[in-house]
C-alpha cells in the first residue's frame, strides 16, 4: 500500500490528529510476520517501539504483546506487565482520559459482580 492510499485513512495536522503520526505505507500484512520474528522482545524494548511515531512501527509493538499475551506459557504475572503497558499507553496517548476512566471504572464493576 502506498503511503498516499494508506494515508487517507489516517489525519493529518489539526483536529483530532497526532502531530506524530506517520506513515511508513507498508501493507499491515507485512507487520505481523516481522513482529512474530521478535515475539520475545522485551517489554522495554515493545515500549520503545510504542514511542515511533510510525503507525506500522506501533502496530507492530501491539502485535508483538499480543503474541506474547496468547502464548501458553506466558506467566500471569508478564500478562498483567502487558495489560499494564497497554493500559498506561492508552491513558497517556487519549485525548479524552475522561472518558477512558469512566469505561475502565464501569468495567471493572461488571468484573466483580
Amino acid at each position: 500500500m502506498k503511503p498516499r492510499k494508506s494515508g487517507r485513512f489516517f489525519r493529518g495536522e489539526g483536529e483530532g490528529a497526532s502531530i506524530n503520526n506517520k506513515i511508513m505505507g507498508d501493507a499491515i500484512g507485512k507487520v505481523f510476520p516481522v513482529a512474530k520474528e521478535f515475539a520475545l522482545a522485551s517489554l522495554s524494548d515493545i515500549e520503545r517501539l510504542l514511542e515511533s511515531p510510525y503507525y506500522e512501527v506501533r502496530m507492530g509493538a501491539i502485535s508483538i504483546m499480543d503474541f506474547q499475551a496468547r502464548e501458553n506459557s506466558t506467566t500471569p504475572a508478564h500478562r498483567k506487565e502487558l495489560f499494564d503497558l497497554y493500559l498506561r499507553r492508552l491513558v497517556r496517548d487519549s485525548a479524552d482520559r475522561t472518558r477512558f476512566l469512566y469505561l475502565l471504572e464501569v468495567s471493572l464493576e461488571a468484573c466483580s459482580t
